[in-house]
């Protein structure tokens, strides 16, 4: 009997999940950066816009949806 050391699907799954958005939050963190401004402010101002209120959510949900679709 052999047992598989490799890391799950579902394990793998997760991990990509989390990896990318922080991947992709810290490209567009050294991006601000670079342009001389503070990636702070700027990410919290885009996520305010995108999940700060109702409206916000749902042309959220609507953009996001096709995409999820695919």
């Amino acid at each position: 009997m052999s047992v598989d050391s490799s890391p799950s699907r579902l394990t793998r799954a997760i991990a990509v999940a989390f990896l990318v958005p922080t991947a992709a939050l810290l490209c567009a963190a050294a991006v601000i950066l670079l342009l001389g401004h503070d990636p702070m402010r700027a990410l919290t101002a885009l996520f305010r816009g995108a999940f700060g209120s109702t409206a916000g959510w749902t042309v959220s949900l609507q953009k996001s949806a096709p995409l999820l679709l695919c």
